[in-house]
Protein backbone atom coordinates (compact mmCIF):
# COMPACT_ATOMS: atom_id res chain seq x y z
CA UNK A 1 0.00 0.00 0.00
CA UNK A 2 1.42 3.48 -1.15
CA UNK A 3 1.61 5.64 1.98
CA UNK A 4 0.09 9.22 1.55
CA UNK A 5 1.65 12.41 1.37
CA UNK A 6 0.92 12.89 5.18
CA UNK A 7 2.02 10.14 6.46
CA UNK A 8 6.04 10.30 5.28
CA UNK A 9 7.89 12.70 7.38
CA UNK A 10 10.85 12.95 5.56
CA UNK A 11 12.49 12.26 1.66
CA UNK A 12 14.91 9.84 1.88
CA UNK A 13 18.68 11.04 0.75
CA UNK A 14 20.77 9.38 -1.58
CA UNK A 15 23.65 7.24 -0.26
CA UNK A 16 26.97 9.42 -0.43
CA UNK A 17 28.90 6.69 -2.18
CA UNK A 18 25.83 6.14 -4.42
CA UNK A 19 26.15 10.00 -5.35
CA UNK A 20 29.52 10.43 -6.25
CA UNK A 21 29.12 7.50 -8.35
CA UNK A 22 26.72 8.89 -10.37
CA UNK A 23 28.04 12.40 -10.28
CA UNK A 24 31.32 10.62 -11.46
CA UNK A 25 29.30 9.26 -14.65
CA UNK A 26 28.07 12.65 -15.56
CA UNK A 27 25.00 13.00 -13.43
CA UNK A 28 23.92 16.56 -11.99
CA UNK A 29 21.80 15.90 -9.22
CA UNK A 30 18.59 17.79 -10.25
CA UNK A 31 16.55 20.28 -7.86
CA UNK A 32 12.96 19.10 -6.74
CA UNK A 33 10.62 20.80 -8.21
CA UNK A 34 7.07 20.90 -6.39
CA UNK A 35 5.22 19.04 -8.78
CA UNK A 36 8.42 15.97 -9.15
CA UNK A 37 7.99 15.76 -5.21
CA UNK A 38 4.49 15.47 -5.10
CA UNK A 39 4.80 13.02 -7.82
CA UNK A 40 7.20 10.90 -5.98
CA UNK A 41 5.20 11.45 -2.27
CA UNK A 42 2.47 9.67 -4.13
CA UNK A 43 4.52 6.71 -6.02
CA UNK A 44 4.35 8.28 -9.30
CA UNK A 45 8.34 8.08 -9.45
CA UNK A 46 11.39 6.68 -7.91
CA UNK A 47 13.41 8.56 -6.10
CA UNK A 48 15.83 7.84 -8.89
CA UNK A 49 13.62 9.67 -11.73
CA UNK A 50 13.17 12.71 -8.71
CA UNK A 51 16.71 13.01 -7.94
CA UNK A 52 17.36 12.87 -11.86
CA UNK A 53 19.21 9.22 -11.73
CA UNK A 54 18.02 7.58 -14.59
CA UNK A 55 18.02 4.15 -15.49
CA UNK A 56 21.18 3.54 -17.87
CA UNK A 57 23.37 5.53 -15.00
CA UNK A 58 21.72 3.19 -12.50
CA UNK A 59 22.68 0.13 -14.79
CA UNK A 60 26.45 1.63 -14.65
CA UNK A 61 26.74 1.90 -11.57
CA UNK A 62 25.41 -1.66 -10.81
CA UNK A 63 28.10 -2.80 -13.13
CA UNK A 64 30.63 -1.94 -10.38
CA UNK A 65 28.34 -3.24 -7.58
CA UNK A 66 28.57 -6.52 -9.43
CA UNK A 67 32.51 -6.26 -10.11
CA UNK A 68 32.84 -6.29 -6.26
CA UNK A 69 30.37 -8.83 -5.89
CA UNK A 70 32.71 -11.10 -7.74
CA UNK A 71 35.84 -9.85 -6.09
CA UNK A 72 34.16 -10.57 -2.91
CA UNK A 73 33.76 -7.60 -1.14
CA UNK A 74 30.20 -7.89 0.05
CA UNK A 75 30.24 -5.05 2.30
CA UNK A 76 30.93 -2.39 -0.70
CA UNK A 77 28.83 -4.14 -3.63
CA UNK A 78 25.96 -4.00 -0.68
CA UNK A 79 26.44 -0.63 0.13
CA UNK A 80 26.02 0.13 -3.64
CA UNK A 81 22.82 -2.21 -4.19
CA UNK A 82 21.07 -0.87 -1.32
CA UNK A 83 21.61 2.70 -2.65
CA UNK A 84 20.40 1.88 -6.13
CA UNK A 85 17.60 -0.26 -4.38
CA UNK A 86 16.62 2.71 -3.04
CA UNK A 87 16.69 4.79 -6.12
CA UNK A 88 14.19 1.88 -7.72
CA UNK A 89 12.85 -0.38 -5.22
CA UNK A 90 10.87 -2.39 -8.42
CA UNK A 91 14.43 -3.01 -10.15
CA UNK A 92 14.67 -6.80 -9.51
CA UNK A 93 18.06 -6.97 -10.63
CA UNK A 94 18.79 -5.09 -7.79
CA UNK A 95 16.85 -6.85 -5.72
CA UNK A 96 18.57 -10.30 -7.06
CA UNK A 97 21.82 -8.66 -6.21
CA UNK A 98 21.18 -8.13 -2.93
CA UNK A 99 19.68 -11.98 -2.18
CA UNK A 100 23.34 -13.13 -4.10
CA UNK A 101 25.51 -11.18 -1.19
CA UNK A 102 23.05 -12.39 1.73
CA UNK A 103 23.51 -15.93 -0.34
CA UNK A 104 26.78 -15.67 0.09
CA UNK A 105 26.77 -14.34 3.72
CA UNK A 106 25.15 -16.87 4.87
CA UNK A 107 22.07 -15.08 5.30
CA UNK A 108 19.24 -17.38 3.55
CA UNK A 109 16.70 -15.11 5.01
CA UNK A 110 17.46 -11.93 3.70
CA UNK A 111 18.45 -14.08 0.49
CA UNK A 112 15.18 -15.55 0.33
CA UNK A 113 13.76 -12.32 0.80
CA UNK A 114 15.37 -10.16 -1.87
CA UNK A 115 14.71 -13.02 -4.15
CA UNK A 116 11.08 -13.89 -3.61
CA UNK A 117 10.45 -10.00 -4.36
CA UNK A 118 12.83 -10.35 -7.31
CA UNK A 119 10.44 -13.01 -8.57
CA UNK A 120 7.58 -10.81 -7.76
CA UNK A 121 8.43 -8.36 -10.14
CA UNK A 122 9.74 -10.64 -12.73
CA UNK A 123 9.03 -14.17 -12.69
CA UNK A 124 11.07 -15.16 -15.49
CA UNK A 125 14.77 -14.02 -13.65
CA UNK A 126 16.43 -17.15 -14.16
CA UNK A 127 19.60 -15.72 -11.69
CA UNK A 128 16.81 -15.42 -9.23
CA UNK A 129 14.96 -18.28 -9.59
CA UNK A 130 17.87 -20.44 -10.01
CA UNK A 131 19.50 -19.11 -6.20
CA UNK A 132 15.93 -19.99 -4.63
CA UNK A 133 16.17 -22.93 -5.81
CA UNK A 134 19.33 -23.81 -4.28
CA UNK A 135 18.38 -22.43 -0.96
CA UNK A 136 15.34 -24.68 -1.10
CA UNK A 137 17.39 -27.40 -2.05
CA UNK A 138 19.58 -27.14 1.24
CA UNK A 139 16.52 -27.11 2.98
CA UNK A 140 15.25 -29.94 1.74
CA UNK A 141 12.27 -28.72 -0.07
CA UNK A 142 13.11 -30.83 -2.93
CA UNK A 143 9.96 -30.24 -4.71
CA UNK A 144 10.04 -26.68 -4.48
CA UNK A 145 14.10 -26.63 -5.25
CA UNK A 146 13.31 -28.40 -8.97
CA UNK A 147 10.51 -26.30 -9.52
CA UNK A 148 13.06 -23.08 -9.46
CA UNK A 149 15.58 -24.87 -11.05
CA UNK A 150 13.40 -26.14 -14.09
CA UNK A 151 11.85 -22.63 -14.17
CA UNK A 152 15.49 -21.14 -14.55
CA UNK A 153 16.83 -23.18 -17.12
CA UNK A 154 13.32 -22.46 -19.22
CA UNK A 155 13.92 -18.76 -18.56
CA UNK A 156 17.83 -19.04 -19.88
CA UNK A 157 17.76 -22.04 -22.35
CA UNK A 158 20.45 -20.95 -23.84
CA UNK A 159 22.68 -21.57 -20.73
CA UNK A 160 24.17 -18.03 -20.66
CA UNK A 161 24.11 -17.58 -17.27
CA UNK A 162 26.44 -19.02 -14.24
CA UNK A 163 22.95 -19.99 -12.40
CA UNK A 164 21.35 -21.44 -14.82
CA UNK A 165 24.64 -23.73 -15.45
CA UNK A 166 24.64 -24.39 -11.42
CA UNK A 167 20.82 -25.57 -12.09
CA UNK A 168 21.22 -27.62 -14.91
CA UNK A 169 23.88 -29.63 -11.97
CA UNK A 170 21.85 -29.87 -9.73
CA UNK A 171 18.60 -30.40 -11.26
CA UNK A 172 20.96 -34.07 -12.27
CA UNK A 173 21.79 -33.83 -8.74
CA UNK A 174 18.84 -33.84 -7.29
CA UNK A 175 16.95 -36.91 -9.27
CA UNK A 176 19.78 -39.36 -7.58
CA UNK A 177 18.87 -37.67 -4.32
CA UNK A 178 15.41 -38.13 -4.33
CA UNK A 179 15.71 -42.07 -5.49
CA UNK A 180 17.57 -42.58 -2.46
CA UNK A 181 15.27 -40.85 -0.01
CA UNK A 182 13.03 -43.77 1.01
CA UNK A 183 16.48 -45.90 1.75
CA UNK A 184 18.20 -43.55 3.37
CA UNK A 185 16.47 -40.17 4.45
CA UNK A 186 19.57 -38.80 6.70
CA UNK A 187 22.19 -39.89 4.12
CA UNK A 188 20.01 -38.01 1.19
CA UNK A 189 20.05 -34.96 3.39
CA UNK A 190 23.85 -35.24 3.30
CA UNK A 191 24.74 -35.54 -0.39
CA UNK A 192 22.29 -32.55 -0.95
CA UNK A 193 24.29 -30.25 1.43
CA UNK A 194 27.57 -31.71 0.07
CA UNK A 195 26.40 -31.04 -3.68
CA UNK A 196 25.29 -27.51 -2.94
CA UNK A 197 28.66 -27.01 -1.20
CA UNK A 198 29.72 -28.15 -4.79
CA UNK A 199 27.98 -25.89 -6.38
CA UNK A 200 28.92 -22.82 -4.59
CA UNK A 201 32.88 -23.46 -4.59
CA UNK A 202 32.18 -23.08 -8.06
CA UNK A 203 31.16 -19.25 -8.04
Amino acid sequence: MKKKITEITEIPEIDPELKKLAEADGVKIVARSPQRLKQFLEGAITLGELEGIDKDVQMKIAKNGFTLLNQGKLAKAKTIFEGLLALDPFDAYFHTALGSIAFRDKNMETALKHFDKALSINPFFSTARAHRGEIRLARNNFTGAIEDLIEAINADPENKQPATQRARALIGTIKEIMAKIEKNPEAAKIEAERALKNQQSKE
